[in-house]
């Protein structure tokens, strides 16, 4: 079972420690599902949505979470512009002044 130290480990090929914020999600909803939490995909769904808002709250109000790479990639083109990407590719971790007991 994953623990919140596990975001901490290292995104293999990225050098980033984290984890990305989709990847969060859909174990956290795993997790919920294998204790027969959810009796329909719709519920599953408003749950992710709010683990959303949640997880913007922990970065923004908190400070539990820090956003360590925030999932836009160099566009193709080499103007050196970024491109944009949903929330859910940005990498997340654990504050590093926050103590995780």
């Amino acid at each position: 079972m994953l623990s919140l130290r596990d975001v901490l480990l290292p995104i293999s090929g990225t050098g980033l420690a984290g984890m990305m914020q989709g990847e969060l999600i859909r174990w956290y909803v795993d997790q919920q599902n294998q204790k027969n939490s959810y009796s329909s995909l719709e519920e599953a769904k408003n749950e992710a949505s709010k683990i959303k808002a949640i997880i913007e709250s922990l970065i923004r109000r908190e400070g539990f979470l820090i956003v360590v790479d925030d999932g836009s990639r160099p566009e193709a083109d080499g103007d050196g512009g970024r491109q944009s990407s949903s929330r859910d590719d940005r990498i997340l971790a654990v504050a590093p002044n926050y103590v995780v007991e």
